[in-house]
């Protein structure tokens, strides 16, 4: 009888165990205070990579993503040289899941991988001064 008593209060004991620790590792919704669908600062920086317009393709070339506000980015290539003429973009971006930043709109899109800090921009024409371009490249 003894051992029967002492099998239910270590298998009760373990229960009590075992739901304290899965209820302490459950996160509530209200444990983060800040924006759920993350910052968007990781995208900003120098990017070093490959700018291409369909006739035109300029290797090692840089562009500078600067933070406008909470949820747009402006994108600029790197003056003085062969592709500075390509708009500067300001573009609306997201981070809703938290490994990447991602953004389109009427003035071109945004895609980041915050891990492999490697990104895609591809701009728009909204103006007929404007020329389309698309960058892929890397975080320097």
């Amino acid at each position: 009888m003894k051992k029967n008593g002492i099998k239910k209060f270590i298998l009760g004991l373990a229960l009590v165990l075992s739901t304290g620790a899965f209820l302490t590792n459950c996160k509530s919704s209200n444990d983060d205070p800040g924006d759920p669908s993350g910052s968007i600062d990781p995208v900003v920086g120098t990017f070093k990579g490959t700018i291409e317009d369909g006739d035109l393709k300029y290797y090692n070339a840089i562009i500078t993503i600067t933070k406008v506000d909470n949820s747009r980015v402006k994108v600029a290539p790197k003056s003085g040289e062969a592709y500075s003429g390509y708009s500067a973009k300001t573009i609306k971006v997201t981070n809703p899941v938290g490994p990447s930043i991602v953004g389109d709109d009427e003035q071109g899109s945004i895609a980041y991988l915050i891990d492999t800090k490697s990104i895609t921009v591809s701009t728009k024409k909204i103006t007929p001064q404007d020329n389309e371009y698309l960058f892929t490249g890397s975080k320097q």
